[in-house]
């Protein structure tokens, strides 16, 4: 399946999009918006072809000056191609982060062809395709697939400028210009900072700089600051430096200083969560690491092709990995820009397994780590569903299951027995089936955690018309998400004060959604109180991780004495 002669690039290409579209695709179109940041970038892109302002992006009146205007406009284009955002469906927001999941992908296998060889190059990059960090991130509306994947053309670009012919070295500079500047739009300083610590550590490891002089071919910076000054001199001149400030000091700084909304974690946090969010490529990683140890250990020459692309591997991870660690506010998704490079090491060790007998001691580590974590996994979504869900069909259930536990069973087996080709495919595989199976079945099927979903299920069965008109007044005092104003509409009221008193300034036909566990004080259904109960929804707020019950109510006549 994997070794094939040098005209096979464009199958290669073929089994890798395919893997990104098996892996993307389910539950895509099923999974309502995610709280928080998902439904944020949603509702703000929605506001943003509604006013018509492409710079000062917004969520409500509250504006958005945390991150540049990259990703708004990505899913402004997609949702104007697919039909406008009056339907509100999220799926339409989410297809730049599956495009940029399948360029990541791909630009992983650009950079492992030069860095790695052909082999190591596909099966590092079908074991990014399937991993559950970009899968996750293929189906979420915000930035962090469409940075991996501009940091990877730019790592993709840098391997051709080091181990490819002169004459392709300037159109590699190019590119890594664009796709830098296109990675600033996305995250701010994020791209740069992991491209600059890489660089510059490899000057200093090798003592030559000389081989990024083709970076400075003058058109390339010329490319980088068009693609990014003309938005930086308008959201300047419009906002008069507010943007820089409140992104420094409310959003770079506060992570820097502290965990950020509470997403703080000791050093060591990103390589737990590796362990998860690198499945099931976690199983060659062991001996990928051994590989890139022995090849800089080995007696091969300091320049042989070999030792100066495991630098470069390795400069692509270690430098922003102690950045990532250092840095108090913490999120899994941090390390993602990483995980291409540590792909392409687990692709090359398993090129090498596919020719020889190898890694005794880590190929035993990887199975475990695999056999384990795959497990609970399994078992974790399960739980979920069995906590959070509606029921699915036991057929489903059983067949879904069962493949799973047998491909854990099969790739265990075969690392530790076997080094014929198939159990790399059974690891790809087995990553394809989770992604499937949690992604397809389970996430969709969660819906006690959907509750701005339920919410609007009941408003439609009224054959209320969503989103909601600027004339229908909504308020929810208690249930504060993105995720109910991307769902009913722009102008609705969240939080603020609510008590007794504010009941008097419900007007009539305004809507009113208060959770029935947060509001012991409220007398709703005392006398003269002319409210109609149009429905509850019981569920669990995740992004507080918070029970709710929350009852929607109707401001109505009352009735005649």
């Amino acid at each position: 399946m994997f070794s094939a002669p040098p005209h096979s690039r464009l199958r290669h290409i073929l089994i890798l999009t395919g893997l990104v579209l098996l892996t993307a695709l389910p539950g895509l179109f099923r999974i309502p918006a995610i709280d928080r940041d998902e439904a944020r970038y949603a509702q703000a892109t929605v506001q943003m072809l509604e006013t018509g302002d492409p710079v000062d992006i917004r969520f409500q009146d509250a504006p958005r000056w945390k991150k540049p205007a990259g990703a708004y406009w990505a899913q402004a284009v997609s949702v104007t191609i697919f039909g406008g955002p009056e339907s509100r469906q999220i799926w339409k927001h989410r297809v730049p982060s599956v495009l940029a999941a399948l360029l990541a992908v791909l630009a992983t296998y650009w950079a492992g062809r030069r860095l790695v060889g052909r082999d190591a190059a596909v099966i590092g990059a079908a074991l990014l395709a399937v991993t559950l960090s970009l899968t996750y991130e293929a189906h979420a509306a915000k930035t962090d697939a469409l940075m991996v994947a501009m940091t990877t053309v730019c790592f993709g670009a840098l391997a051709h400028i080091r181990h490819n012919p002169l004459a392709t070295q300037k159109t590699a500079a190019l590119l890594f210009w664009i796709a830098l500047g296109i990675g600033v739009m996305m995250k701010g300083p994020i791209a740069p900072l992991l491209v600059g610590l890489t660089i510059a550590t490899l000057m200093i490891w090798e003592r030559k700089a000389k081989w990024a002089k083709p970076l400075l071919f003058w058109p390339g910076p010329i490319l980088f600051l068009l693609v990014i000054l003309p938005w930086t001199v308008l959201i300047w001149h419009k906002t008069g430096g507010a943007f820089f400030a409140t992104a420094i000091g409310e959003d770079l700084a506060p992570k820097l200083t502290g965990g950020q909304e509470n997403h703080g974690g000791l050093p060591g946090y990103h390589l737990v969560a590796l362990l998860v969010m690198f499945m099931p490529a976690i199983a060659l990683l062991p001996a990928g690491v051994e590989y890139a140890v022995r090849a800089l250990r080995g007696d091969s020459a300091p320049d042989s092709p070999v030792k100066r692309a495991m630098r470069l591997i390795i400069c692509w991870v270690v430098p922003f990995w102690i950045v990532i660690e250092i840095t108090p506010t913490k999120l899994p998704h941090y390390a993602l820009p990483t995980y291409p490079a540590l792909a392409l090491l687990c692709g090359t060790a398993g090129a090498l397994l596919l020719q020889i007998r190898e890694f005794d001691i880590s190929r035993y580590v990887g199975a475990a780590l695999f056999g384990v974590i795959g497990t609970a996994l399994t078992g974790g979504v399960v739980y979920a569903h069995y906590i959070y869900g509606d029921d699915v069909g036991l057929n489903i259930w059983a067949v879904s299951l069962g493949v799973i536990v047998a491909c854990i069973i099969i790739m265990a087996a075969a690392m530790m027995i076997t080094r014929h080709r198939y159990f790399i495919a059974a690891i790809i595989g087995s990553g394809a089936v989770m992604m499937v199976f949690t992604f397809g079945y389970i996430m969709p099927a969660l819906s006690n955690l959907f509750v701005s979903k339920n919410v609007a299920a009941i408003m439609a069965s009224r054959n209320i018309d969503l989103p909601l008109d600027k004339s229908a007044a909504f308020r929810s005092p208690h249930f504060t998400e993105a995720s109910l104003v991307y769902k009913l509409g722009t102008h609705i009221k969240l939080g603020g004060d609510f008590n007794q008193s504010s009941l008097g300034d419900i007007q009539m036909g305004e809507y009113l959604l208060i959770d029935e566990i947060r509001r012991p004080a409220l007398d709703i259904d005392g006398p003269g109180r002319c409210f109609k109960t149009l429905g509850y929804v019981r569920g669990h707020n995740y992004a507080k991780s918070d029970d709710v019950i929350l009852r929607l109510l109707q401001r109505v006549g009352c009735p005649a004495n």
